[in-house]
């Protein structure tokens, strides 16, 4: 390959012109037998030239330049440069060297890139060639290691502001603070209505009575991102060493930021006089008197109702208006509930006049809501003091004095006729609760919405079945004929009575049936006014064509009599059967 010049070219080399550039060159010559091996190297040793040495009679070489002899008699040659070789007709090989700086040694193997030698003696200028080509860059060398690391810092000190003082938080809500403790009046933090402290910080600071109206924060000393903001509406203390500042959180950063011993620092602020008054501003006053004709923004969020209009609104009311309305808390009221868990008011509600049960009373009261609570307890009314539970007879009323939500009232019946005696007519049980106000409801804003609930008593009733209402048992021919049985269950006192009568024989007693008289006051019961029985068909059917007093009286003889029930007379109507002629047994109803 040909070696390419910078001045014929016209411009700077390419990496690759050069590298082929040396490849091109020789750099050994050896012999191998009677030939002349000459090599260049293009990354391996690359044969280019042999010469046949075999018609030299002579081994020794003689080497010339320009036809001077240089090396008069030798057995090798070792040169550097660029070399051609040709051979004379008489045998002899003339090699020129064309450039070199001394003769070349025999190869050895490729030794390692040592390091860079000194620099050679600078050569005489030569002509400026064309400028080459840019070479292409060179690829990003590695990352250094990294440097060591600087020595820490000074601490900074701790900046506490002014007014603040440092404290141990306390849970409890009840315990009196020692020194250097702070705690509230409410297990839910963000609820206190009142935040309690002694009068020496944990350093020993004396803290001044703080001013009302004011506020303090009290935020954690080891995460300022844990906070309660309080304003103080009034002061009292100190008290045995404990100052008591009265009013509301305002804000928070949870229900219950701090834990039971956690370092706090409380800041006091006072409110500031009013500043002078700005000078007046351009009028900015909305007036209009038409109605608007929708809900804004929807009816799901009537910010401005239906049929509103507005009369001197600034600018600030009308926004406010639409974007952060005034709203109002929905208010229900409390509630009495009264029930019994052995509930005879729904298993018998007829009793028989006289007896005696085991009566239990369950009493409850629901303190009712203020939804959202908006700054208050959320309850409408506040705790009861009371149950007092009525009923007819001596057991009653009966008070149960308690702050719980819930009280019994239990009559026993044991030994057997100690119980809850039923008395004639309606016995009705009732509740009444006895409970202190409420607080005032507020809206969103703080404003007071309505007015609170005011202690008293409220009073409530069974939801099912509130009475047990006692009458005098029907008695009837049921088991054997001649004896009169009272009739069980009892039934309600506005149905007809069905009863089966046994067979009676021809001339013995009769089939009969005795009923509290109508006008014995207040039995409840009403006339009997027909007579029916029930066919094989499982009918009741009329026992002739009519069934009125009158043909009832065809059937049955109709006499008043008189009973003692409990150890009272009563009156009563007795139903006879009138024929005295064998009568199988029948099943009546006997029509109210």
């Amino acid at each position: 390959m040909a070696i390419i010049l910078r001045q014929n070219k016209g411009s700077e080399l390419t990496f690759n012109e050069v590298d082929n550039n040396f490849s091109s060159l020789l750099f050994d010559v050896a012999l191998s037998g009677n030939n002349l091996l000459f090599y260049r190297n293009d990354g391996t040793n690359v044969l280019k030239r042999t010469i046949d040495l075999s018609s030299i009679v002579n081994s020794t070489l003689i080497t010339q330049q320009n036809a001077t002899t240089k090396v008069p008699s030798t057995g090798t040659i070792n040169f550097t440069g660029a070399v051609t070789v040709s051979e004379s007709p008489s045998g002899t090989a003339l090699v020129n060297i064309e450039s070199g700086s001394g003769t070349s040694g025999t190869s050895g193997s490729s030794g390692t890139i040592g390091p860079s030698g000194t620099s050679g003696t600078s050569g005489s200028s030569g002509t400026i060639g064309p400028s080459g080509t840019s070479g292409s860059s060179g690829g990003i060398g590695p990352t250094g290691p990294s440097g060591t690391s600087g020595s820490s810092g000074t601490s900074g000190t701790t900046i506490v502001a002014p007014n603040t003082y440092l404290f141990d938080f306390r849970t409890s809500t009840s315990v009196a603070p020692l020194t250097g403790e702070v705690r509230g009046n409410n297990s839910t933090q963000n609820l206190n209505s009142q935040i309690l402290f002694f009068d020496v910080d944990k350093d020993g600071n004396t803290v001044p009575l703080p001013t009302a109206p004011g506020f303090l924060t009290i935020r954690s000393a080891g995460d300022n991102s844990k906070f309660i903001t309080f304003t103080i509406t009034s002061v009292a203390g100190p008290a045995s060493n404990v100052i008591t500042c009265f009013g509301g959180v305002t804000a928070s950063s949870a229900a219950n930021p701090f834990t039971d011993g956690e370092d706090v620092y409380i800041g006091f602020m006072e409110t500031g006089n009013d500043g002078t008054s700005g000078s007046s501003g351009t009028s900015g006053i909305y007036n209009n008197s038409d109605l608007t004709e929708l809900n804004f923004p929807s009816d799901a969020f009537p910010n401005i109702p239906l049929n509103s209009n507005f009369t001197n609104q600034s600018f600030p009311d009308m926004m406010n208006a639409m974007l952060y309305p005034e709203l109002d808390p929905t208010l229900v009221d409390p509630t009495v509930g009264l029930s019994s868990p052995t509930n005879p008011f729904i298993d018998t509600p007829i009793m028989v006049i006289g007896s005696t049960i085991a009566l239990t009373l369950n009493g409850s009261f629901n303190k009712g809501s203020i939804s959202p609570a908006y700054g208050t307890t959320g309850f409408r009314s506040g705790g009861p003091t009371d149950y007092i539970f009525t009923g007819p007879g001596s057991f009653f009323p009966q008070t149960v004095s308690t702050n719980a939500l819930t009280a019994q009232y239990n009559i026993l019946n044991s030994p057997a006729g100690t119980g809850y005696e039923i008395l004639q007519g309606t016995n009705t049980f009732g509740l009444n609760v006895t409970h202190v106000a409420g607080p005032q409801p507020l809206t969103n804003k703080g404003n007071s919405f309505g007015s609170a609930y005011p202690g008293g008593t409220l009073t409530g009733v069974f939801g099912v079945a509130p009475v047990i209402t006692g009458v005098y048992p029907v008695f009837g021919t049921t088991v054997s004929i001649g004896t009169l049985t009272e009739i069980s269950p009892l039934t309600t006192m506005d149905r007809n009575i069905d009863v089966i009568l046994v067979a009676q024989t021809a001339g013995g007693s009769r089939q009969t049936l005795q009923v509290p008289r109508v006008n014995t006051s207040p039995t409840g019961w009403v006339d009997i006014v027909g007579l029916q029985y029930l066919d094989f068909n499982g009918n009741y059917v009329p026992v002739d064509t009519g069934f009125q007093a009158t043909t009832l009286g065809l059937y049955f003889t109709i006499t008043n009599i008189t009973k003692t029930i409990e150890s009272q007379t009563v009156d009563y109507t007795q139903y006879e059967r009138t024929s005295n002629q064998a009568q199988g047994a029948t099943t009546f109803r006997f029509l109210i």
